[in-house]
């Protein structure tokens, strides 16, 4: 992360360009600052949604699903390099530039349970299910149709457009940790019941434990993310958002969700006795994920007359 915070500091010092208020069009440079909240969809959640709370009927007898939600966070950091003057089309009214991104993204997907006892008393469990680093890189489109000729210069300039990109992300440094809201219910609660009937409560823990097996691995994979957005120039940045689907191809170094002889049974979710699946995943899992993204560009740009059709 530092070295390729310094890259990008040493390509602005060496460029030998101005930079001006906030510009889409003639761009020779952008650095963006995105966050991201997603969507994510994968059989690892719906393994997890119908296991997570069977703790609380193991345990504590509860009796209603109680199941699991999941939200997704990430964070990036990238570069757009664009040294190609941009096009101008139909009656110098529209621009069209192209150029390739890449960077580096954070992301983690947490994993929320909430046992609701009354309307006023209620248990929160939360956990990180899953970590991983992404570099990203591929190539991008600048579209705006709101082209217009500068006042002091004479030169076409835009100040707001939109964006379509395709990116390839090698993704690594990836943490999985199975069932994290039912290890949080069994610390956070665990303490109390144990004084009320040790006995029967580490018996039953014993068996949820046993039944969880290994639940921390390590992975790796790629992705496919396609995306499209929209960007405003305002003083000296752009802001923009992105709406980006993704395809991401895990492979864990562990198989985490395997069956065994405790919970090989009929595997009807909603059973009292029987709520387990009754499927293993294997290594290979496909995840897809809709993400709405907010970003801060900072352009670098140039003044070079554009191309014109």
């Amino acid at each position: 992360m530092k070295k390729l915070i310094k890259f990008l500091a040493l390509i602005i010092i060496l460029m030998p360009v101005e930079s001006y208020s906030g510009e889409f069009l003639n761009s020779i440079m952008k650095i963006n600052f995105g966050a991201s909240y997603e969507f994510p969809s994968t059989k690892i959640i719906q393994y997890e949604r119908r296991t997570s709370w069977s703790a609380l009927y193991a345990l504590y007898g509860v009796m209603n699903p109680y199941m699991p939600t999941h939200f997704g966070m990430s964070y990036n950091i990238n570069a757009d390099i664009l040294p190609i003057p941009p096009i101008i089309f139909l009656n110098e009214t529209q621009g069209l530039k192209f150029g390739v991104r890449g960077g580096y993204k954070f992301s983690y997907i947490q994993q929320e349970l909430n046992f609701k006892i009354t309307e006023r008393k209620q248990y929160k469990f939360t956990g990180d299910l899953m970590k991983y680093r992404t570099w990203l890189v591929g190539p991008i489109i600048y579209y705006t149709p709101f082209v217009k000729t500068s006042e002091t210069t004479g030169d076409y300039t835009s100040n707001a457009g939109f964006t379509f990109f395709f990116l390839y992300g090698n993704l690594g440094n990836g943490k999985l940790t199975a069932f994290p809201t039912k290890m949080d219910l069994i610390e956070k609660m665990g303490g109390y019941l144990s004084l009320v009937d040790p006995t029967t409560y580490y018996q039953k823990l014993a068996t949820q434990l046993l039944d969880m097996g290994i639940v921390k691995t390590k992975f790796n994979g790629y992705s496919l993310n396609y995306g499209i957005g929209g960007e405003l120039s305002f003083c000296a940045v752009n802001i923009g958002m992105n709406f980006v689907y993704s395809q991401t191809h895990i492979k864990l170094k562990y198989p985490v969700y395997t069956l065994n002889a405790i919970n090989s049974g009929t595997g009807l979710p909603l059973s009292p006795t029987n709520f387990f699946p009754i499927y293993s995943l294997g290594k290979n899992i496909l995840m897809y994920t809709y993400a709405i993204e907010l970003y801060l560009s900072i352009p670098v740009e140039w003044l070079k007359k554009p191309s014109l059709f």
